[in-house]
């Protein structure tokens, strides 16, 4: 892992040292990966054979590419971005420290990265490189054979003639063999929960389950992680919402609601962290997601969270467990007015109040407790989107009618022998024409752009498009 470590960071700095090729990524037509992938030529892998990494360099390449290619994209929105950094030696640490003008934030940085190690990256599921499961069927247990070693670590893997150390290949079909020559892989058995088994299991009949890998360690303890290729279960049709909302650094609080916006459930979600939930702290966000994943799967609701960064890395982790559960990917909406609206009737003022923590609405004398306010809000925020209608308005210029939308841009003049259905199917038509082309820049949107594109999709996704248009005189 160390020397893993080390090749990889060589990478980075050998890339840092040629600025003017790092500076123009992201400037041409290829994609950024593509770009990133340029920078490591042949001299270059042939160079990390000084550290003892043969049998890692294609996974090397794709980590080194993956950084390379979060930093531009980092670059992009923060010119100030830092260059990524893997690890640092106690030698190279001290001649920064020389340097003058280093800050203690600095300092720190490059202190948490001395002579740290890298996750090792197993790019491939193969029975003769990278990686692969091994099964004793006479043991009836699962085993890991990694290569790890280079010609410099060469040792005898001796054959066993005891039928308990047959080992089949999963998803080979073929039991493993030995030349009796050195050999750069190591045999490792493997230990795992119940649902771990149940999936590995699985992989023995269904071989392209498993993908990448990676080796990483914690607490002095090694740890597989198998990428595994589950296929979704069938999408539940929504029945409710499930609005997420922080009330505190270890407490998220939810609302469930129905599709009427009847309240059904809401509760609290204690996170185990008393520093809350920090986006590198990934098993404190798995372990949150299922517990909303839960939530959800019981109503068969989809979950609404704020369109906050800090929400993000959670956002990420949902976007897949929810469904493999069979439930709709999560939606994030704006925050805004969350902390102040009546979920009950919608009233928006500033004589609306908060007593104790109790929010009373002035209007028609709702009462909740405060912090429940965001989640419910949230949940019944996608019934108002779906309940808001397009509006249209018709106006009269001597003898033409012409209707128009000055967000979306459209001005129909009705002929003389038009009527309204005319008007529709050219809705219809415009809409058929933006079919699959609305999100192909939806990251790159401006907050008008986004607003216009709910608006287009609320047309496209429309069961009958008379039924979400209104035309106004």
């Amino acid at each position: 892992m160390d020397r893993y470590a080390r090749a990889l960071q060589y990478m980075l700095d050998f890339a840092e040292s040629q600025p003017d090729r790092l500076e123009g990524i992201g400037k041409s037509q290829k994609s950024l990966r593509k770009q990133a992938g340029e920078l490591v030529d042949k001299e270059l892998l042939r160079s990390l054979n000084k550290f003892h990494v043969q049998p890692f360099k294609d996974s090397l390449r794709i980590d080194f590419m993956n950084l390379i290619e979060s930093y531009v994209k980092r670059r992009e929105k923060n010119p100030r971005a830092r260059y990524p950094r893997i690890r640092i030696d106690a030698d190279e640490l001290m001649n920064r420290l020389e340097k003058p003008g280093v800050s203690m934030a600095e300092f720190n940085k490059l202190y948490e990265k001395l002579d740290s190690q890298k996750t090792v990256y197993f790019c491939r599921y193969s029975d003769h490189r990278d990686y692969s499961l091994l099964f004793n069927p006479y043991k009836k247990r699962l085993y890991a054979k990694l290569y790890l070693l280079s010609q410099h670590d060469e040792f005898k893997l001796i054959p066993h003639k005891n039928p308990g150390s047959i080992f089949q290949v999963v998803g080979k079909n073929k039991l493993l063999t030995t030349s009796g020559r050195p050999e750069r892989f190591i045999i490792v058995p493997l230990s795992f929960g119940k649902k771990q088994e149940q999936l590995l299991l699985e992989a023995l009949e269904k071989p392209g389950m498993l993908k990448t890998a990676r080796l990483l360690k914690k607490n002095d303890e090694y740890y597989l992680s198998v990428n595994i290729a589950i296929e979704p279960e069938k999408i539940f049709e929504v029945n409710g919402y499930a609005g997420f909302s922080m009330a505190d650094e270890c407490t998220m609080v939810y609302t469930v609601c129905g599709l009427e916006g009847e309240m059904l459930k809401h509760g609290e979600i204690e996170i185990r962290s008393g520093e809350g939930i920090p986006p590198s702290d990934r098993d404190g966000l798995h372990i949150l997601a299922n517990s909303m994943t839960r939530i959800c799967l019981q109503y068969k609701a989809q979950a609404v969270l704020e369109t906050f960064p800090r929400y993000n890395a959670l956002t990420d982790i949902l976007d897949y467990k929810m469904p493999l559960k069979g439930l709709q990917k999560p939606v994030r909406v704006s925050p805004f007015g969350l902390w102040q609206t009546c979920p009950r009737c919608g009233y928006n003022r500033k004589k609306n109040k908060v007593v104790g923590d109790v929010f009373l609405c002035a209007c028609c004398g709702f009462g909740i407790k405060r912090k429940f306010l965001p989640p419910y809000n949230l949940a019944k925020r996608l019934i108002k989107y779906q309940n808001d209608k397009v509006h249209f308005y018709c106006e009269q210029h001597g003898n033409r009618r012409i209707i128009r939308n000055a967000l979306l841009d459209i001005s129909y003049p009705l002929g003389p022998s038009e009527g309204i259905h005319d008007f529709f199917e050219y809705i219809e038509k415009k809409t058929d024409e933006l079919r699959g082309v609305l999100s192909d820049r939806e990251n790159e949107w401006t907050r008008q752009e986004k607003k216009l594109y709910s608006v287009w999709n609320k047309l496209l996704t429309a069961g009958d498009i008379k039924d979400v248009i209104v035309i106004e005189s």
